[in-house]
């Protein structure tokens, strides 16, 4: 066959392209880019393509291509014109084709009756006619190899049923590669008729591929939901309402420990069940019943009798954890106060304690009273205590020094490694007095092995009825040295 193209290929900076074939006018000359695709067969190989004008044939350079600078760069072209190497989106080959299609519509020259003719114009014509044919030999031979253009065959040039399926492009893995896609397919087109029973599988169901409207009322039935198919995710919020909730369904396992569900939710009748709380239970401004009736009175507590028939109410009674009254650095004395609230209603105080000494062998202790601004009450104001045992002696009348110049009880002592164990009693008499009692071990003296004194007694204390002096707590406290070792311990009743 005779050359009617030339074939090159774009780098994106060479604009000069040459060719080999000859033309009879330079308009005959023309020019396409190509997207290429190697990899696939003879006749699939031109993805894409688009005719160029923006370029000239030199007149003093008649077989060369110059192509010129466009206003902006495309897929194919760079703006200086230059075709691209790849193509911009695919990536594919840029191929150059330069071709020749000479002009069919006039002849180069027109013989009239009676004139001259010439050969150079007989062989102008038989020129154009070679060239057309050679042309038009190469299209036919390109058809038939598959090289057919881009909308070159109409719709209406196609025989009724002659596009088979054995015609349409098909891919097993590439979906590029298949000749009917989604777009192909008219909106409504496929219809129940076309789809093969048991052919959606759940894998052709992907999230938010299918929606509501693509399905027929009551489509979904029960058999079509696997057992346990149905998430959370699946469920609209507030989509789960009480009518679709089984009586009966939702059992304690099924309730958040932090669900933290309000008391006006829950029906107040227990019933035969025993109510357990690790916090307080809090009545407001209603008052606490049993039985409906007897709610008793300001800080009292509910006492069964025993029977579970009634109730009794009485003042509550409570007792504070342990004290050290040791201090760090040590000091000679520590300072417990009562419990501000325990005091209004309280009517005995019992002070426990244990394994109180002292670091000085000479150190004697003495237990004071502290009204509640923390000031020991007048001399004198406790009278009346005796002493039993002292160092395995007979009694021997009132303690030397009672609740006197000292304001206190002191416990004589003389052995550095014993300790005082006992109770300080106030009970509460009239609003301004206590009767107070009082009694006192020690710990067994190392070098005899014998107790080095019992004390007891008892007294009255008088106070005022309110302000300054009102009993407010007690003091420990070592005539000489510092406290390193005891605990108290309050009782209130």
């Amino acid at each position: 066959m005779a050359t009617t193209e030339t074939i090159a290929m774009g780098d994106g900076t060479t604009t000069e392209f040459g060719f080999s074939f000859p033309y009879i006018k330079t308009e005959d000359v023309k020019v396409e880019l190509q997207e290429y695709d190697a990899t696939q067969t003879s006749g699939n190989q031109i993805v894409s393509r688009q005719t160029i004008t923006a370029f000239v044939v030199p007149s003093n350079n008649p077989t060369v291509v110059q192509f010129s600078s466009i206003g902006a760069a495309t897929n194919y072209q760079a703006a200086s014109g230059a075709p691209l190497a790849n193509h911009a989106v695919s990536g594919l080959t840029i191929r150059v084709r330069i071709y020749r299609f000479t002009d069919a519509d006039s002849v180069p020259a027109t013989f009239i009756q009676g004139s001259a003719i010439r050969a150079q114009d007989l062989n102008d014509n038989f020129e154009q006619n070679l060239y057309i044919m050679q042309e038009r030999q190469n299209t036919i031979v390109s058809i038939q190899t598959g090289g057919i253009g881009e909308n070159v065959i109409s719709t209406n040039a196609l025989q009724d049923d002659a596009v088979d399926a054995s015609k349409l492009r098909d891919s097993v893995s590439d979906d590029t590669q298949r000749a009917v896609t989604t777009d192909h397919i008219r909106d409504n087109a496929v219809t129940t008729a076309k789809i093969v029973d048991n052919a959606v599988t759940t894998a052709k169901i992907t999230d938010l591929n299918v929606t509501t409207d693509k399905l027929a009322d009551n489509a979904v039935t029960t058999v079509k939901i696997t057992d346990l198919n149905v998430t959370t995710d699946k469920l609209a919020d507030s989509v789960v309402t009480s009518a679709k909730i089984a009586d009966g369904a939702i059992v304690n396992a099924d309730v958040n420990s932090a669900a933290a569900i309000d008391g006006t939710k829950i029906n107040p009748d227990f019933g035969s069940q025993t109510i357990t709380t690790t916090g307080s239970i809090q009545t407001g401004n209603a008052p606490l019943g049993f039985n409906g009736a007897n709610y008793g009175t300001q800080y009292q507590i509910a006492q069964s009798n025993g029977s579970g028939a009634a109730n009794t109410w009485v003042d509550r009674s409570e007792r504070d954890a342990g004290v050290s009254i040791v201090s760090s650095p040590a000091v000679s004395f520590k300072n417990i106060a009562f419990d501000a609230d325990a005091l209004t209603w309280a009517t005995k105080i019992d002070v426990y304690f244990s394994d109180v000494s002292c670091d000085d062998i000479n150190g004697s202790l003495i237990i004071k009273p502290l009204d509640q601004t923390n000031n020991y009450f007048t001399s004198g104001s406790l009278v009346g205590f005796a002493t039993a045992t002292v160092n395995n002696n007979a009694a021997i009348g009132f303690i030397s020094k009672k609740w006197a110049a000292d304001n206190g009880i002191q416990l004589d002592w003389g052995q550095v490694t014993s300790t005082r164990y006992g109770r300080v009693t106030f009970v509460r008499s009239t609003s301004t007095q206590w009767m107070v009692d009082f009694q006192a071990t020690a710990s067994v003296n190392p070098a005899t092995g014998i107790y080095q004194g019992i004390w007891n007694g008892n007294g009255v204390q008088t106070q005022p009825s309110s302000g300054t002096g009102q009993l407010g707590g007690v003091q420990f406290i070592f005539d000489l040295g510092n406290i390193d070792l005891g605990t108290a311990c309050i009782h209130y009743s």
